[in-house]
């Protein structure tokens, strides 16, 4: 675990991708259960080390989305194995662990209650619920097979740009790990700025269906 510490994160994926791609199904599939490193850190990470040309781009975001999609699957199997008394007693005791607070897990819950198939699908190009969304469709029992079409497709929308970004930043010239720290940089300032806006958007339908009230 000290060699990997002391890794750089680009290395650490080439590392682990070099056994091809079972190796980048594992990874995108821990990254769901696991969640250390940020998915797009791990993504341009996986397109700078393994897309080597542009022939191996679907292989790759193929492989990558089906380990994210399993990973999904089996917070899915979790939340439909414990049931909603248990999975929040779960979430109310462990979730700071995870970055799973129960706020988040009740909004989650009352989301899908409205717009199963959007919501599984679009919450995979969001951080942090791109993890957790699949717990509480477990719990409500949504029907699988629309639940896992749904997530492939969200997936795939974030996957395939980030990994193209990092098989881009390859073949740019420039020192890939100061460049990909850029894009990463990049990507986290647009995440932010879109979720700012989410939230205002959010707060401003609330007092105005409040006044209407």
């Amino acid at each position: 675990m000290r060699a990997i510490a002391d890794m750089d994160v680009t290395a650490f994926v080439s590392a682990m991708a070099g056994i091809g791609l079972p190796g980048i199904l594992v990874l995108t599939l821990l990254e769901k259960l696991i969640p250390v490193l940020p998915s797009y850190v791990l993504l341009v990470g996986i397109g700078m080390a393994h897309a080597v040309d542009p022939d191996m781009l679907p292989p790759v975001i193929a492989a990558a989305t089906v380990g994210s999609t399993l990973g999904s699957l089996v917070w899915y199997g979790i939340g439909r194995a414990f049931g909603e008394m248990r999975t929040s007693m779960l979430v109310q005791r462990w979730g700071h662990w995870l970055f799973l607070s129960p706020s988040l897990y009740q909004r989650l819950t009352s989301a899908f209650a409205r717009h199963q198939f959007r919501i599984a699908l679009v919450g995979q190009t969001i951080p942090t619920v791109r993890i957790y969304l699949a717990l509480p469709a477990g719990v409500m029992a949504l029907p699988i097979a629309t639940f896992g079409v749904a997530t492939f497709i969200g997936t795939i929308l974030w996957n395939a740009p980030l990994i193209t970004i990092g098989w881009w930043v390859r073949d740019m010239g420039y020192d890939r790990i100061s460049v990909g720290l850029v894009v990463v940089a990049v990507i986290i300032v647009i995440e932010a700025v879109v979720l700012v806006a989410a939230r205002l958007r959010y707060l401003q339908l609330h007092r105005r269906s409040s006044r209407s009230a």
